[in-house]
């Protein structure tokens, strides 16, 4: 597909911009946007579970957006009572070499918010493969903390799972492997960030939450019981009841990359591609590109 695959140079750029694509993606001689992930682009939305994907996200984002501000309220009113401060502040990003587990849905949004957000994706992009050959060599570490993230969701947010995350979460940590959406110190998703980061806040001098500094051990957060306000928003497709909580990154990732067909390997349900590749209006749009 990749050697076949050709934009006119007039037509409208695949990245949504409006501009025309000689004089936007095809003007970047150093994009990192493949073939195979435009054509996913184009038709991420297209016919009628395109749109419905697209309804969801729109929904979901609107949703995760004021949770995310409701949660952060929380979070400080709760450090107050204590007669605590909150020390994360924009531009400190030493929590972000903690790994990110998702919902699926997180993870759609997340690929939403970057087709619409050219620079963060094509950061992203840029910083991913570095990122998955580090973490590919802690692999039964990233087992062991997937595991007790399911465990955590599944006991609906309970003290004793959470804590069992973080601790578990400590020893990720000390890898100190930064996280792809990370760019200049600053989160590039972080209107849309995950539940697990949205809920994550220092009470101690920020300097300790670095894995290098010598009270790094002693760094408290703040964390809220979250099992009874996690968004609910229907899902676009049906999603089978044991399918586990994903790893942000590479899941989102899988997503750019593999589209419909990443997505139906996922959830092990093979019509959701055909339905999607079987429409007409993908099948138009995919014939135009090809």
């Amino acid at each position: 597909m990749d050697t076949k695959f050709k934009i006119g140079r007039n037509e409208p750029c695949p990245c949504g911009s409006g501009k025309k694509y000689k004089n936007c993606c095809g003007a970047r001689s150093n994009t990192p946007i493949g073939a195979t992930e435009q054509i996913n682009r184009m038709i991420a939305y297209k016919g009628r579970v395109g749109r419905q994907r697209e309804k969801f996200c729109l929904q979901y984002i609107k949703h995760k957006q004021a949770e995310n501000k409701e949660i952060m309220s929380k979070l400080i009113e709760s450090a107050e009572s204590k007669g605590e401060t909150v020390t994360c502040h924009i531009g400190c990003s030493f929590c972000c070499v903690e790994q990110v587990q998702a919902s699926l849905q997180e993870c759609e949004a997340i690929v939403y918010y970057l087709y619409k957000h050219e620079r963060a994706l094509r950061a992203f992009l840029r910083r991913y493969p570095q990122w998955h050959s580090e973490v590919g060599r802690h692999e039964a570490i990233i087992e062991k903390l997937s595991q007790r993230y399911n465990e955590m969701v599944q006991s609906e947010f309970s003290e004793e799972s959470m804590q069992a995350y973080l601790q578990e979460g400590t020893i990720y940590a000390s890898l100190n492997i930064l996280c792809p959406f990370l760019n200049d110190s600053k989160c590039l998703i972080y209107e849309v960030r995950p539940l697990v980061c949205a809920n994550l806040v220092a009470t101690t001098p920020a300097e300790w939450c670095n894995p290098t500094n010598p009270n790094w051990i002693r760094r408290k957060f703040g964390l809220l019981s979250l099992g009874s306000s996690a968004i609910k928003v229907p899902f676009y497709y049906e999603i089978p009841q044991n399918i586990e909580i994903v790893v942000m990154p590479l899941a989102v990732y899988g997503i750019l990359k593999g589209g419909f067909r990443y997505l139906s390997a996922l959830t092990g349900l093979d019509s959701l591609e055909a339905k999607v590749m079987n429409d007409p209006e993908t099948k138009a749009t995919i014939e135009k590109l090809l």
